[in-house]
């Protein structure tokens, strides 16, 4: 995040709210879930630093 010019400021308050304010999983995981879900069709539409979005369908 820093090279590409996040301020260390801005950093160090992402950074410290990992596993306080959010719990980010891997991609894996992710798709495991939203198969027990009952989702289908899921696609990783988007990705930044840690966060990513998704597309599925309901079963």
């Amino acid at each position: 995040m820093l090279s590409v010019g996040v301020l260390p400021e801005e950093w160090e308050r992402f950074a410290a709210s990992l596993g306080r304010e959010s719990d980010p999983i891997c991609s894996e995981e992710m798709t495991k879930l939203l198969t027990e879900c009952d989702f289908s069709h899921i696609t990783r539409y988007f990705g930044a630093f840690w966060v990513e979005g998704y597309y599925a369908i309901r079963n």
